[in-house]
């Protein structure tokens, strides 16, 4: 996978690849995938589509692609980035949310941490960011250090390092949660060159 632009502070990012394929995941960013050349294949929820060019997911939607013999850009942008489609967080949530961005270690932050920000009791908490972002706290979280881990490889610093300052037990936990939140392998994102480090 190529990056094309990764700008982790903005949370917008945009990779080229051809022959992509993702398992089912969701992540807190919207998505639009489009083929440069050929055709893909999508599942949306559990509903699966074929002989697509063009399509949009919003932040939190269960889904996979499958580009086998097809080029596409895939471009991705959090819920707060000003050219977002969707309606902007609420401003308790989107300071929590500006927050967790300026925070290199997420470890500590929980529902509990969560409710404490908002004013609310954690299990209400957890219901108002999920309705806002998209996604459960958990995955917001676990999507924050996988980002800060991308942004330092990206800068100059060995993987292994930067995901453990992130939080990440060892080099597997990584690869864990970056599969189960990009529906990719991380070596198909980091081997590769960048064009643009924001």
């Amino acid at each position: 996978m190529f990056v094309r632009q990764f700008d982790a502070k903005n949370e917008h990012f945009e990779f080229e690849d051809s022959d992509v394929r993702t398992v089912e995941h969701r992540h807190p960013l919207h998505e639009v995938v489009r083929a440069i050349s050929g055709s893909f294949n999508y599942s949306l929820n559990g509903v699966s589509y074929t002989s697509a060019t063009e399509v949009f997911f919003s932040a939190g939607e269960l889904h996979s692609l499958d580009a086998r013999g097809a080029n596409v850009v895939i471009e991705m942008w959090g819920v707060t980035y000003d050219n977002s489609p969707r309606s902007q967080p609420e401003p308790r949530v989107a300071k929590v949310l500006g927050f967790l961005g300026a925070s290199e270690r997420l470890g500590g932050f929980n529902r509990i941490s969560l409710g404490l920000h908002l004013h609310l009791s954690p299990g209400r908490a957890a219901e108002v960011f999920r309705d806002q972002v998209g996604v459960p706290i958990g995955v917001y979280l676990r999507y924050r250090k996988l980002l800060f881990t991308m942004s330092q490889h990206l800068g100059g610093e060995k993987i292994s390092d930067a995901g453990l300052q992130a939080g990440f037990y060892d080099a597997a936990h990584f690869s864990r949660s970056f599969r189960k939140v990009f529906g990719v392998a991380a070596t198909s994102v980091y081997n590769r060159q960048t064009v643009q480090v924001g």
